[in-house]
């Protein structure tokens, strides 16, 4: 089988193989753009299906909301003294509390405009079985109910419910039926009965098919959308629309405070129609790419192939190498000999790189960023070893020299350079396993074992070719005059059998570990260390805790001096450069309190951004605010007073009374709009911080305007 695919394949000529390869990415290219646009109208519905969830859930709270709150009426109704008059008095009412009886209904009406209550709403008084209704006056509930409000059922489950005990402010919802208001044709309404504050008197709501499904906002659903509240023992309290099990997603929203869930059914080809473009675009997108996708791969390979045959024929005259068999081996042996090529030159460019930096000599900035482009691996941290033999100064004959063992033992990621007979530049990752693993093989190649027959300094880690020279001085003072020391590792401890000093040696670990969590008491303290530590040499010590400041500063956004401030200086002393250290520390503290302080007026302006953004939001408090910006609440209240001088309260009341006070100046808008654009979903609350606020009524304040 290979065979014949590598005779079919030696036939084609290079433009078919283009054309195959691109062709082939092109059909890949194309399967995952289909299978991803599935995925992403799937993911769409799921969306649309989600948004639909939380736009119920939300419409579901607000009824449950609207209904609470604006069925409790103010205790001012309850506290006037023709209220308790009417709920004392005995059946059948005196005539004398007549009177009384028609003030209060005149309260009754006023309270239940003033909280924009249904059209239809009733007080039966318990005692008395008075009735009082927002037209008529009733000394019975039964004439009301038998010549007003007149139930389908004759008003058997209304007085069912009504004989039942209920707590103070309890609620109960009554199954939706027919119902007869002032002699108008029957119509269903859902009966809301509501305990007044002392228990002994029943406040009764009417609210039409119209105004139920005006809370769900079924308007903005399609026509055979339907809704029904529902008992936990399936007992349907109210209906819209005609429900169905076929074709309709079905949506349920609990409502505790009426023990009833809520159910609304959308029809399944709503959610396909508005994902219909979703699949439709993307569709076209697919031809119209397949077009322009065969059209290139053979725009692209005629137009390759050119520029290759060239090379090809320039290379066969230059080898003088005999024809191959087909364009695809020459293609083969052009590359390798091009890699051979860039790699011997990749060699040479090092090698001057490293030799100039031995030596000190200057290299320009330019060369140093077109050389870090050109070598990755300067882009990683490293460490610069001089390694020394010494062997060579009584045996300079060797018939293997210290350069070929290096280069023959360590791994390829060691970049080994000749610098001289006795001494030879490594470049190797600044790893721990990497300094165990240079230590191993230098180990190895030592003739005699009692004294090591190589030494080696190591600088501590660098980034970037403009650290190298720096780096290699480093390395070289790791290395005494007499060529006596051992291998140097700035790893967690100093190694070496040789090793003999007096005092403690600067703990460079501790230092970085202090340097992570910014502890300057503790980076201080061991700065004072540094100048009685014996190990290692004063320069190496500068410029290994230098390196780590420098890092540190880079992580976290800081200004670090430039290089020519930041060298040792041979003519002062080890105290000297070390208090420049310090400096640097404190500079770099007081760089990170600035940011913190900048970081925290930010975080205050976006708070109060937001709150200005977002005040029409109902459910906006202190608590969705912390959470929204991952902030304690104790620290929100504090960044709000600091910024604007109020707490989060008075704030959100004054944006909110400013933006009420605009829009009751625009002729058009009427109060109840007013309020739920503001925040208040109950019109009550927005009435009495309203007049709190400008010691006047809503309404005052646009005849007022007007």
């Amino acid at each position: 089988m290979r065979r014949i695919f590598d005779r079919f394949a030696a036939r084609l000529s290079l433009f078919w193989r283009y054309f195959i390869l691109l062709s082939a990415v092109m059909v890949l290219f194309l399967t995952a753009f289909s299978v991803s646009t599935r995925l992403f109208t799937q993911s769409l519905q799921d969306s649309y299906l989600t948004q639909a969830q939380e736009s119920f859930n939300q419409n579901c709270q607000s009824f449950s909301r609207a209904l609470f709150l604006s069925h409790t009426l103010p205790s001012a109704l309850e506290n006037s003294n023709e209220y308790s008059t009417i709920t004392s008095a005995d059946h059948p009412l005196e005539n004398q509390l007549i009177p009384s009886l028609l003030a209060l209904r005149e309260s009754f009406t006023i309270q239940c405009t003033m909280l924009d209550l249904p059209a239809e709403c009733f007080l039966l008084f318990g005692r008395s079985q008075a009735c009082l209704t927002r037209s008529s006056i009733y000394t019975t509930g039964e004439d009301c109910f038998s010549s007003y409000l007149v139930y389908e059922d004759g008003g058997a489950a209304l007085r069912a419910a009504l004989e039942q005990p209920r707590g103070h402010n309890s609620l109960s919802l009554l199954p939706a039926q027919n119902v007869s208001v002032a002699g108008a044709a029957p119509a269903p309404y859902l009966t809301l009965l509501s305990s007044s504050t002392y228990g002994t008197d029943t406040y009764g709501f009417l609210y039409s098919d119209s105004a139920v499904s005006e809370h769900f906002q079924l308007s903005s659903l399609p026509a055979d959308t339907y809704l029904q509240l529902v008992r936990s023992n399936g007992t349907v309290l109210f209906s819209h629309g005609q429900a169905s099990e076929d074709g309709f997603i079905r949506l349920t929203c609990a409502i505790p405070s009426l023990s009833c869930d809520a159910v609304i059914g959308i029809p399944r080809a709503f959610f396909l129609q508005t994902t219909q473009s979703a699949r439709t675009i993307p569709l076209l997108v697919f031809l119209l790419c397949m077009i322009l996708g065969i059209a290139m791969c053979f725009a692209f390979s005629h137009i390759s192939v050119r520029p290759f045959r060239r090379l090809i024929e320039a290379h066969a005259m230059d080898e003088n190498a005999p024809a191959p068999e087909n364009e695809l081996a020459t293609i083969d042996s052009f590359l390798r000999t091009t890699q051979q090529r860039t790699a011997a030159l990749h060699g040479m460019l090092t090698s001057s790189l490293l030799v100039r930096s031995f030596s000190g000599q200057p290299i320009r900035q330019d060369e140093y960023q077109s050389l870090s482009a050109a070598f990755p691996q300067f882009q990683q941290p490293q460490c610069a070893a001089i390694i020394r033999d010494r062997s060579s100064d009584s045996s300079l004959h060797h018939s293997e020299s210290m350069f070929n063992l290096l280069r023959d033992t360590l791994p390829e990621q060691f970049l080994c350079e000749y610098i001289s007979l006795q001494e030879v530049l490594v470049l190797l990752p600044a790893e721990p396993a990497d300094l165990d693993l240079l230590q191993t093989a230098l180990t190895d190649l030592s003739i005699d074992g009692s004294l090591p027959r190589f030494f080696c300094g190591v600088s501590a880690p660098f980034v970037g070719l403009s650290e190298l020279p720096n780096a290699i001085r480093q390395a070289q003072f790791c290395i005494s005059a007499d060529s006596r020391r051992p291998i140097i590792r700035f790893s967690e401890e100093t190694v070496g059998a040789n090793l003999s000093s007096s005092g403690t040696a600067f703990d460079l670990k501790r230092f970085q570990q202090a340097l992570s969590t910014w502890n300057q008491h503790e980076l201080l303290a061991l700065l004072d260390q540094a100048c009685t530590s014996p190990d290692p040499h004063p320069e190496e010590l500068f410029y290994s805790i230098l390196f780590l400041l420098r890092d540190a500063a880079v992580s976290g956004n800081m200004k670090f001096p430039e290089r020519e401030n930041c060298t040792y200086l041979p003519t002062g002393t080890p105290a000297a450069n070390l208090q420049r250290l310090k400096d640097l520390v404190n500079d770099l503290f007081r760089q990170k309190s600035a940011l913190q302080l900048s970081d925290k007026q930010q975080l205050c302006e976006d708070m109060v951004d937001y709150i200005r953004q977002n005040f029409s939001d109902p459910t906006l408090c202190l608590f969705s605010l912390s959470q929204q910006f991952g902030v304690s609440e104790r620290y929100t209240h504090n960044a709000i007073q600091s910024s604007t001088g109020m707490n989060f309260s008075n704030f959100l009341l004054r944006c909110r009374m400013q933006e009420a006070a605009r829009l009751l100046q625009q002729a058009d808008t009427p109060i109840n709009q007013v309020a739920e654009q503001c925040g208040y979903p109950a019109i009550s609350t927005f009435y009495r911080n309203f007049k709190k606020y400008y010691q006047m009524t809503p309404a005052d304040y646009k005849d007022s305007v007007h």
